[in-house]
């Protein structure tokens, strides 16, 4: 694990008053010399990332000392981001923080140090190894914008999408912890998003039923209706005759028959909602079906029959 370095600061802030610079120059590589100013900015960066560390405010300090990095290449500054964003719980930003640092310093003592850092880092992380067949552009990541060659992300599902001769390309990958996956971004490949199989879209409306549940719901209300009727006339006789002449015998008759008639109403009630039902969700231009129906009192059948138009 890193350490926290701080010794170039000491030096950044003496130089800009002094005529040391090319002992600091020769340390940071800079693409220019910085100038004094430069230095006073990235040293009051670096503070700030150092009290924000001090704090175990991880993000904050990494994100610092990044931004003194940004304004004065020092590898000092990049050597703590590193170990700031690891102490943050970012794994990512602090591999990406490695990579950098070894392309600003190669073959030094610091490439080095990141070197062995990033593979470390890296079991718990993935790469992609993106390469380009033709013309493309807007190569991204997840939405992010990369360049070709290894690329570090998160273990898990990626989606590569990219312009080839402007045409989209797109391609969904998994890569686990560890892993590396190689990516040819080129035309002809399957660039498309996993598909899902096609299926015959469906209306919500589109009516489900044959027209035989219709017609047998309907054949059996208007069969239940009937007994229905007859029940309830042959019911109020026998009330009326035994308001004409009370017994035991006619009494016992007629409360049997008022239960037989409500039970009918209810079976009739039910048929009746069943038919309504069934008509909505009927499909008219359906097989048409032959339904027979027998009704007599005290009995109730019906015969379905299918047949092909």
């Amino acid at each position: 694990m890193f350490r926290l370095v701080r010794p170039w600061l000491a030096i950044a802030l003496f130089v800009t008053f002094s005529t040391e610079l090319e002992v600091l120059a020769a340390d940071t590589s800079p693409t220019h010399a910085p100038t004094a100013l430069e230095k006073l900015a990235a040293a009051k960066k670096f503070r700030s990332a150092e009290s924000a560390y001090a704090k175990k405010d991880f993000a904050r300090a990494a994100l610092e000392f990044e931004e003194s990095y940004a304004i004065v290449p020092h590898p000092d500054a990049l050597l703590n981001a590193i170990e700031a964003w690891e102490s943050a719980g970012n794994v990512l930003a602090a591999a990406r923080a490695c990579q950098r640092l070894k392309r600003d310093s190669p073959m030094t003592a610091n490439a080095q140090a990141a070197e062995e850092k990033l593979k470390g880092l890296l079991t718990r992380l993935a790469q992609v190894n993106l390469s380009i067949v033709g013309e493309a552009s807007q190569l991204q990541i997840d939405a992010i914008a990369v360049e070709t060659g290894i690329n570090i992300v998160e273990p898990g599902e990626h989606l590569i999408t990219a312009r080839l001769a402007g045409e989209p390309f797109e391609k969904r990958v998994n890569v686990g912890p560890g892993g590396t996956l190689e990516v040819v971004v080129q035309a002809g490949l399957d660039q498309s998003l996993p598909k899902l199989p096609r299926t015959k879209a469906t209306s919500p409306w589109e009516p489900p039923l044959h027209t035989a549940f219709f017609t047998s719901a309907a054949t059996l209300t208007v069969a239940s209706g009937a007994l229905l009727i007859w029940s309830g006339v042959d019911t109020l006789e026998t009330k009326s005759a035994f308001d004409d002449a009370p017994s035991q015998g006619l009494y016992d008759e007629g409360r049997s028959k008022e239960v037989r008639t409500n039970v009918l109403i209810g079976t009739t009630s039910v048929l009746a909602a069943l038919a309504i039902v069934s008509g909505v969700f009927t499909d008219w231009d359906g097989k048409p079906a032959v339904v027979t129906a027998v009704v007599a009192p005290g009995m109730l059948t019906a015969q379905l029959q299918f047949s092909t138009p």
